[in-house]
């Protein structure tokens, strides 16, 4: 299929949309799946982070380059693991803990 000829690039307007899904994905994380407390307490590759919080490979792979581009997370060879940001406000039992905030979010439609 032949795309027309435009004298403009979306990109732009794709990356918005994809956007609004960003703040989702992180509440959720932070949220229901406790993602950054597990990661402070056991850095890991993808393999066993899926297991750990029972998550798909392509879910879970999306969900982590979404938190090394903010980031949040960085990749260490294959091992993940989290920047002081992260460290330092999105675990749960860390003095400048910012989970109860996100938590307030997590019966958002798209977050459950």
């Amino acid at each position: 299929m032949l795309l027309p000829d435009f004298s403009t690039d979306p990109t732009p307007l794709l990356e918005r949309r994809d956007g609004v899904y960003a703040d989702d994905l992180l509440i959720t994380a932070v949220s229901h799946r406790d993602l950054f407390t597990r990661l402070a307490r056991n850095p890991c590759d993808l393999p066993n982070l899926c297991l750990g919080l029972d998550l798909a490979a392509r879910p879970a792979d999306v969900m982590l380059t979404l938190f090394v581009a903010l980031g949040l997370v960085q990749r260490n060879g294959a091992i993940f693991t989290l920047t002081d940001l992260a460290r330092e406000h999105l675990v749960a039992d860390a003095p400048g803990s910012l989970v109860p905030y996100f938590a307030s979010l997590k019966d958002r439609p798209i977050c459950r």
